[in-house]
């Protein structure tokens, strides 16, 4: 799969470099050559140098490249190694077309003559056909739709274009080879028979970001075109950082967990809170956000990029590891079954089903989902407990018991997301006499008191009643009573959730 995204963050590594060495003079070329060539190590380097070297003004000081690379948070040099070498031998075929180009023009920016071009020829396309789009085919491996067809686009999927200030304010949009399959899904669409050097057409700013931002957005859009239908949830090894206001103060929070869907992107930071990046076509984020969706489009690459096995479904590796640890906390369950039981699994300590349930409820820590080795159970209820409640609960439970494990588990091969009991386990309203009982046309209802008060009737909807009978008993029932009664008193009042459906409740 051709990147597009991959090529033009090299071509731009590749022009803030060449600016860095065009600003030092009075250096021997051929010392700085090697000096460079053996930082980079990378198969493109011969052509790489082939562009450096076409500019006879082209001076570099060495001590340049080495304060550069020793630098930890802006390293010239070795981020352009890191970009250059995880390209596939395809997207290097097209760099080094690209570079080839800029030689030939003496500038990283060419297409000029052919913008104007484009926009008359999408004008006359959208006067003859109403409703569909007209795409350019471009060098390096991507499209660009312009003028109206850039708008419409952004108008079915919410793709960010740019504006062209260089050229009279015209929209204009970057599209990726993989995009198609997901603009097909949307809009009819025919590619100018053409081909076009359009691919490094020169924007300011402004326009830069919002092009940028476009590509990360058709990544994670292509990403859920290709779990079709299923929910992948993934860890996102704490790179995910969202800048949140409260109360007029803003903080990075962390948002350790993602799910993937079809139809959403959404991130759990560690208390379950739910972040919603984009529900349908809808983006709940902006260009603003450029360092939030390179980093969500990376990480769903990543999971691409790492399936070995076709036949796997995306994010199987952590299903796997949810099973091995589920399966040693339910084999030791065996020995504690009337205690609760906390297993540390070499420096995390989790709790799984109504032990899971039972710690979430009195001890106030957020309740997960996690696969377990029965799929077709569902979800197992899942906790991890922080060491200060560990302690706490040995202190204060007489049938607490902490046993360890030799399986290894951390952060990074997790893949959570909020268990819906957690609404109805943090609502403190205390009800009296609950209860859920059926009527003889052979619905369901639910009734309890509230400070002495009788509450009305409430007539329960056919999942909230299979939530309740599929329980057995014990603290998952009451868990799940205590969720419709959330649900029909507090929800009903005007408190709805973000959670499309409260009552996708895991059995065990």
């Amino acid at each position: 799969m051709i990147d597009f995204r991959k090529i033009r963050a090299a071509l731009r590594e590749l022009e803030r470099v060449n600016e860095i060495m065009l600003e030092t003079k009075g250096s021997d070329y051929a010392i700085q050559h090697g000096m460079v060539n053996s930082l980079l190590e990378c198969d493109c380097v011969e052509s790489i140098f082939f562009w450096l070297s076409m500019a006879e003004e082209a001076y570099v000081a060495p001590d340049v490249i080495e304060n550069a690379f020793k630098k930890r948070e802006k390293c010239i040099i070795k981020s352009l190694y890191f970009l250059v070498y995880g390209l596939c031998p395809e997207e290097r075929v097209l760099l080094v077309k690209a570079l080839m180009k800029i030689a030939e023009h003496g500038s990283f920016h060419f297409g000029y003559e052919s913008f104007k071009n484009m926009y008359e020829e999408t004008e006359c396309f959208h006067q003859e056909y109403e409703g569909k789009i007209i795409l350019f085919r471009g060098t390096l491996g991507c499209y660009m739709a312009v003028g109206r067809s850039a708008e419409l686009l952004f108008e079915l999927l919410g793709w960010q274009f740019a504006v062209n200030k260089h050229d009279d304010g015209c929209s204009c949009m970057f599209l990726c080879e993989y995009s198609l399959m997901i603009v097909g899904k949307s809009v009819e669409y025919t590619i100018s028979r053409q081909e076009l050097d359009f691919d490094l057409i020169h924007l300011d700013d402004e326009g830069e970001k919002c092009m940028e931002f476009s590509l990360q957005q058709q990544m994670m859009d292509y990403y859920r075109f290709l779990v079709c239908g299923e929910e992948i949830h993934l860890p996102t090894w704490g790179m995910v950082k969202v800048c949140i206001e409260e109360d007029g103060v803003r903080q990075d929070m962390d948002f350790p967990f993602m799910e993937v869907g079809e139809k959403s992107i959404s991130l759990f930071n560690s208390q379950a809170g739910i972040y919603l990046v984009v529900s349908g076509h809808s983006w709940m984020i902006s260009p603003e956000d450029l360092h939030l969706a390179n980093r969500l489009a990376d990480l769903l690459y990543m999971d691409m990029s790492l399936q070995d096995d076709k036949s796997l479904s995306f994010g199987q590796r952590y299903l796997l590891q949810s099973s091995m640890c589920a399966n040693a906390f339910y084999e030791l369950k065996e020995k504690y079954e009337k205690s609760v039981l906390m297993v540390d699994y070499q420096g995390i300590v989790e709790s799984y089903g109504e032990d899971a349930v039972w710690l979430a409820w009195h001890y106030d820590i957020p309740l997960w989902c996690r696969h377990d080795s029965d799929v077709c159970i569902g979800s197992s209820p899942f906790v991890v407990i922080p060491a200060e409640v560990v302690q706490m609960v040995l202190e204060k439970e007489p049938d607490a018991v902490l046993e360890g494990t030799n399986i290894l588990d951390v952060e990074e091969t997790m893949a959570l997301w909020p268990n819906v009991l957690n609404y109805g386990l943090k609502d403190k309203t205390e009800y009296e006499n609950p209860r859920v009982y059926k009527l003889k046309d052979g619905s369901y209802v639910v009734k309890a008191s509230l400070n002495g008060k009788q509450l009305p009737e409430r007539v329960l909807a056919r999942e909230m009643v299979s939530a309740y009978e599929m329980q057995p008993g014990g603290i998952m029932k009451q868990a799940v009573l205590k969720q419709i009664l959330w649900y029909v008193y507090s929800v009903g009042n005007g408190k709805r959730p973000n959670d499309s459906n409260v009552f996708d409740v895991p059995s065990r």
